[in-house]
């Protein structure tokens, strides 16, 4: 098989003398950080060898993983400082935010995660949330997030979500409650 893994992040795990997927390989691309070129590593697992190949890759062709924002400072600290992170959320859905928050980063658009399904649960919400979608974490805590940027929009009014490449994280936790 082959994974492909972001500068700085292994998409691999090492599990006694296999090697295994982390991510399928649509999932898995490099980040864009900016003007420039930048390093792309595959990694190739044989029957008795690992290879590494670096690449490079041109940030300004190909913008290749899902752009997240924040509705809030305070939100973004909760997603990216542990500490914060506990204090929001379960000991549990704490552990599983980061892997989900990268999950999602590495899809290039909303159209390729699989709907309702393990282990993301990616699905839209209804009612008073209508508009927003939600990826899973543990209990009933989840990543609530809406669409935004420019992407194309059905008769209905809804979002095509192949379009979507910019989501805005409205809100981490128990998205059950009216709170």
């Amino acid at each position: 098989f082959i994974a492909i893994a972001a500068p700085g992040r292994a998409s691999h795990r090492k599990r006694g003398n296999m090697v295994s997927q982390a991510a399928r390989p649509e999932m898995a691309f490099a980040r864009s950080r900016g003007a420039g070129q930048q390093n792309l590593t595959i990694l190739v697992a044989g029957l008795h060898c690992l290879r590494s190949f670096t690449l490079k890759v041109n940030a300004n062709s190909c913008r290749c993983t899902m752009l997240i924002g924040y509705a809030s400072t305070k939100l973004e600290k909760v997603c990216t400082k542990r500490k914060e992170t506990l204090k929001a959320l379960s000991q549990e859905s704490a552990e599983v935010l980061p892997r989900r928050l990268e999950d999602l980063e590495a899809f290039n658009n909303l159209g390729q995660i699989p709907i309702r399904q393990t282990p993301l649960h990616f699905h839209p919400l209804r009612e008073d949330r209508s508009g927003e979608y939600v990826i899973k974490l543990k209990g009933g805590d989840g990543i609530v997030f809406r669409p935004t940027g420019d992407f194309e929009t059905s008769e209905d009014g809804a979002p095509i979500l192949a379009s979507v490449t910019k989501i805005e994280v409205v809100l981490v936790g128990n998205y059950h409650s009216n709170d």
